[in-house]
Formats: C-alpha cells, sequence, structure tokens
C-alpha cells in the first residue's frame, strides 16, 4: 500500500475517533444537563404539592371535592398557570373529579388501561410517587410529564394527580443543547481540518524529502528519471534537448575555501537552472556538482537558455562568511533526444558534448543536434 492509499485511511481514522471524542461529550452533556433538570423538577414538584395539599385542605367540603367546585379550580388554574403543573384531582377509580387542564372533563378515564403501570388503581389508593420519562400511559396526546405525584386530598376519597411538564425547561435545554452541538460540530470540523492538514503536510514532507535534492532544492536523479519517463510516454520530447553541467574545478573550490563555498557553488547553479524552467522543461542534480535537463523550447531557443546560463553562473559572485568572494564557472553539453532512444543513450549523447566543452578549457557550450 502506497502513501496515496495510507493517507485517506488514516484521514477516516482520525475523522472516526475525533466524531466519537465529541459525540461522548455532547451526550454526557446531555444527560449531565437532564439530571440537573430531572432532580429540580422532582423538589419543586414535590415542594407544590405540599403547598398545594395544604391550600386544598382549606377548600375541601367534608364530602369531598365536587367537579362545580369553582374555589378548588380556581386554584388548581393559578397553581397551573404560575408553575407548569398538570393538576388533576381523581377517584379512586382513575376518574377526573376536577381538572385545570383544557380537554379533560369530570368522568373522563385519566390513566390508559394499556398503561405499564396497570395497576393504577392501587398507586390512586395509596399515595405515591411515579418517575417516568414516557407520558403516554397518561390519557391525552398533550399531556407528556416527567415526573408524577399522587397525594391523597385529605378528609376525602379523592387523590390529587400532579403532573410536572417542564415545557420551558425543556425548551432552554434543547436550545442549550442545539447551540452546545453546534460548537461541539465546529470544533470536530477545525479538529478535522487541523489533523487533515498535519497529515498532507507530513506527507508533502515526506514526499518531498524523497523526490527532491535538499541542498538545491531540483529534483533527486530518481525523480528526474521518473519524469523523464513520464514526458517520454506523453510524447513531450519531440524537439526537445537534454543538457548536462557540472561546475568547473569544483575539487579546487571545495579544498580552497571549504565546503560550505562548495555547496554554495551547487545552490546558486541549481537557482540559475530554475530560473529557465518553463512550461514542460524540468532539470535534476544528477549527483556531485553534475546537474542534467530538459528544454522543450526547440534547439535555438535552448541554445540561448544554455549561453545566458553559462554567462550569468560566470558573472555571479559568492560571498563567503569571511568576507572573501569567489566566481566559478561551468561546462555546458546539450543532446538533441532522439525519441527512440532509451535515457541512457540520451545522456551519452549530452554527456560526449560535455567532455568536448571540457576538452575546449571549461566555461564553454557544446552542442550535438544529431539523431543518432
Amino acid at each position: 500500500m502506497d502513501d496515496r492509499e495510507k493517507n485517506p485511511l488514516q484521514v477516516r481514522l482520525i475523522q472516526v475517533i475525533t466524531l466519537l471524542i465529541f459525540s461522548g461529550f455532547s451526550i454526557f452533556f446531555f444527560l449531565l444537563v437532564n439530571n440537573v433538570i430531572k432532580s429540580n423538577t422532582e423538589r419543586e414538584t414535590q415542594m407544590y404539592a405540599l403547598n398545594l395539599e395544604k391550600e386544598l385542605d382549606s377548600c375541601m367540603s367534608g364530602s369531598g371535592i365536587s367537579d362545580d367546585s369553582s374555589d378548588v379550580l380556581h386554584l388548581l388554574r393559578i397553581y397551573t398557570d404560575l408553575n407548569e403543573l398538570d393538576l388533576i384531582i381523581s377517584n379512586r377509580e382513575g376518574l377526573a373529579v376536577n381538572s385545570a387542564i383544557e380537554g379533560i372533563l369530570p368522568g373522563d378515564l385519566i390513566f390508559m388501561e394499556k398503561s405499564l403501570l396497570s395497576a393504577y388503581k392501587r398507586e390512586l389508593t395509596e399515595e405515591g410517587i411515579l418517575r417516568f420519562t414516557d407520558g403516554k400511559w397518561i390519557r391525552g396526546d398533550r399531556l407528556l410529564p416527567t415526573y408524577c405525584i399522587i397525594k391523597p386530598v385529605i378528609g376525602t376519597d379523592d387523590r390529587l394527580i400532579v403532573l410536572a411538564r417542564n415545557q420551558s425547561i425543556y425548551r432552554s435545554l434543547l436550545i442549550v443543547f442545539s447551540i452546545f452541538t453546534a460548537v461541539i460540530v465546529c470544533l470536530y470540523l477545525l479538529t478535522v481540518l487541523l489533523f487533515n492538514h498535519i497529515l498532507s503536510t507530513y506527507r508533502n514532507r515526506i514526499i518531498q524529502l524523497a523526490t527532491i535534492d535538499e541542498l538545491t532544492g531540483l529534483a533527486n536523479r530518481k525523480s528526474f528519471v521518473r519524469q523523464y519517463d513520464y514526458m517520454r510516454k506523453s510524447g513531450d520530447l519531440k524537439g526537445a534537448i537534454l543538457f548536462m553541467t557540472d561546475i568547473d574545478s569544483f575539487k579546487r573550490i571545495n579544498d580552497a575555501y571549504g565546503h560550505n563555498a562548495g555547496d554554495q557553488a551547487l545552490a546558486l547553479l541549481a537557482g540559475k537552472i530554475r530560473s529557465f524552467m518553463n512550461g514542460k522543461c524540468i532539470a535534476g542534480r544528477w549527483g556531485g556538482d553534475e546537474f542534467i535537463g530538459v528544454f522543450v523550447d526547440g534547439k535555438k531557443k535552448s541554445e540561448e537558455k544554455l549561453t545566458r546560463l553559462l554567462t550569468e553562473v560566470r558573472e555571479t559572485v559568492i560571498r563567503l562568511e569571511n568576507g572573501e568572494e569567489i566566481h566559478f564557472s561551468i561546462s555546458l553539453g546539450a543532446a538533441l533526444i532522439g525519441e527512440d532512444m532509451d535515457l541512457k543513450r540520451n545522456i551519452e549523447k549530452a554527456d560526449l558534448a560535455l567532455y568536448e566543452s571540457k576538452k575546449k578549457g571549461k566555461n564553454c557550450l557544446s552542442l550535438n543536434w544529431t539523431t543518432q
């Protein structure tokens, strides 16, 4: 598996891991807030039920609370409006006696026969607390309580049913959770983008180290061969020329001024070569102080480029750290690329031209326009 196949797999793995982490945070946050709301609901509902029980005691009659008791109904509606409660007074059979809920009339069955708490009569017989999250067992689509308290009405056989709705609280929870989720999603996307950037940078650096000569910034030998083969297969070498060059008396520069001076000379030459690259031209460091390249501009323009390269290198000064200035020159050999020849044979032609420049006394350009 090459790097191109590994990279998407690594990205997918990181995306899944970060998604799981942020999803875990979201779920934990939701459960935490939900638990706080439920605890608060239980505490407040019990307090409301206790207060209401006391106030009902002052409104009740000896024979029980009748459905036309305006005082009781008024009291139930006050508690309903102020505290987000659904309040019902029922008999032991689960039939409404008095209700502050629109749509539930005296005599209506409050609890469904399919109730999970099918023993509702027992619950209505005794004081009890029912905790549940699914209100479907309560009659009516609009009754979706989170907490239920059943208390006896003192001095009667009736029961007070207190249902906590907490609609505003849950709306607030939904808003807070939506904001939190949006923040989590943004953080998740930023994290994925960051990891993608890190992986991409790392991958590009690996590719660069594998294909680029670190000192000169040109393609290394292996990368140049790969680029040349691609151009050959694409038919881009028609009329192109291949050149080779090296620094004249390079060993003398290293011996006289040190390897740092030699490195500066190599980097300078590479920069000059790169300045003449355009379109589909390629160049690379072949080894040591020897460079290789392909111009696709035709014989005349390629010759002009190489002549200018020769002149610019000769006229450029290298300034060393100790203040010394040195000049150096290069020798160039170029050959017309034979499309039916392999790279090795074309290099031999350019190398012979380079050897000819050396024989002429260096610091010159030799050309080989033969096709054989």
